[in-house]
Formats: structure tokens, sequence, C-alpha cells
């Protein structure tokens, strides 16, 4: 009994010890998070320039790895959807990265999409040291738009992700090319030749732009444990617009009851907007 008693306040002892360890370890996560979100564009700043916006932003940990950027000059604006390798801390400091070098490509002379992702591929690659076969080879898949709201027009290219225009019921998908940014070898150790084009679009009256990382319609669930999809997922996005101000609700309601009881597979990140 004697021994059972000693071995007990050991056990609590150490119990006691990991419980303090956690705690400072979850102070550090959530101070980390507030340096996060404090990086991200404020309503105010987006609700200057669109006529109309949501972003529905659920990072599967407490820092994530999907991030929004935004700059505007006058009657232009520069807007990102970013994807980072990773989810949690090492998304995190990715996803700081990516919001300072975009801050540093992205000025008022330089608003070229394609040039604009191909400087932040070797911002990436440089910063990280990527030249190298053995280094670490992380990178971006993103979304980047240049929207001059005077004239309707909108610039578009992206690193694997793409974007959807919404014209009075009518859809259009815009493909991005199929590399990311950042990682200077692919997995089979081959450098990789990088181009990014650029599509212009014209927007017609009360279109809407929808920009998005892949953590929604890749999520698992329904009866069958399948993804989402990016059918389902798009029809998430047309109920959404006609919710108005229940916009994010809407998505976030059907995220959930898709997914049912199966926990979160990525980082959710969507923003519709029009101009």
């Amino acid at each position: 009994e004697h021994k059972v008693n000693l071995r007990t306040k050991e056990l609590n002892k150490e119990k006691s010890k990991v419980e303090k360890q956690n705690k400072q370890i979850m102070q550090s996560i959530n101070y980390a998070k507030r340096i996060q979100e404090s990086i991200l564009p404020s309503n105010e700043l987006l609700k200057d320039f669109f006529s109309d916006h949501f972003v529905y932003y659920q990072p599967k940990d407490v820092v994530g790895g999907d991030f929004y950027w935004f700059r505007s000059f006058d009657n232009i604006a520069a807007i990102a959807v970013v994807d980072c390798t990773g989810h949690g801390v090492p998304g995190g400091f990715m996803s700081m990265m990516g919001s300072l070098l975009l801050d540093k490509i992205v000025q008022r002379n330089n608003l070229d999409t394609s040039k604009i992702l191909s400087e932040l591929n070797d911002e990436i690659i440089r910063v990280l040291k990527q030249e190298n076969e053995g280094s670490m080879q992380d990178g971006m898949d993103l979304s980047l738009c240049v929207i001059d709201k005077k004239n309707n027009e909108l610039s578009f290219s992206g690193a694997r992700n793409g974007i959807f225009v919404l014209e009075e019921n009518n859809e259009k998908c815009y493909d991005a090319d199929l590399i990311p940014v950042g990682g200077y070898y692919s997995q089979k150790s081959k450098k990789i030749n990088r181009f990014y084009s650029t599509q212009s679009i014209k927007l017609k009256e009360n279109s809407w732009v929808f920009m998005y990382t892949d953590g929604y319609y890749d999520q698992l669930g329904g009866k069958n444990m399948h993804s989402l999809g990016m059918d389902l997922f798009l029809s998430h996005l047309t109920k959404a617009v006609k919710g108005k101000e229940r916009r994010v609700e809407v998505l976030k309601q059907e995220y959930s009851q898709w997914r049912d009881k199966f926990p979160p597979i990525d980082d959710v990140l969507v923003v519709g907007f029009q101009i």
C-alpha cells in the first residue's frame, strides 16, 4: 500500500508537469494565432473596395497554413488566396512568410499577375534555400487576382488553385497552372521549369468571383465517405450568395452537414466578392 501511494504521488507529479508544459505550449500557439490573424486584411479594408464580399476562414488547427492577402491602389486592387504546405504551426510559419513576400513584391507599378507569381516563386526558393536537392521543397498553391474596378476587368493567375465566376446563374471556372510556387525540385528530383499564364476576364454587373483553397471541396464525408467535390462545392457557393448576410453561415452549415462526425482534414478558406 505504501509503494502504491508513492507511485501515485509520482504519477500525479508527472501529470502536473505535463499539464504545465501543455498549458505553456497552448499559450504560445494561441499567441501565434493572434499574430497570424493580425496579418489578415481587415473586413473594413475589403468593404471599402468591394461592393459586397464574404470570407469563410476555418483553420484545421489553432493556427493554419491558409491565408488571404489584399492590397488596393485607388480603383485597382490585388487579392490572393493562398494554401501553404502543411497546416498547424508549420503552415503558420509559411503563411507569415508568404504574406510578407507578397507585400514586398506587389507594388503599384508591378501588377502583372503572372510576374507576381514568378517573383513569389523565386523569393520562396531564395528564402528557404531550395536550390539544393536535399533542402525542404515546401511551397504554396494560390490564386491571384488584380481587379480594375473602374473598367470592370480582372486579371487572374493561379498556381494549382483556380477561381469561379458566377454571372446571372451562369457558372464559369478558370483553371490554374498545375505548378506551385516554391520548391526547386519535383518529387522525382527534377528541376521544375515554371511559366504562369494570365487570364483576362471582363466582369458583368453583379458578377460574383470566388477564390478558394482545397480544404472545402476535398473534405471527406457523406454516406460513402468520399470528397465533397467541385460540383457540390459550387452549388454551396450559389446557395450562399442567395443567403445575403448569412453567406458564411450557409457555407459553414453545408460543410458541417457534409462531414458530419468525420474530422476536418485541412484548413478551409473561401473568399467571394463583387466589384
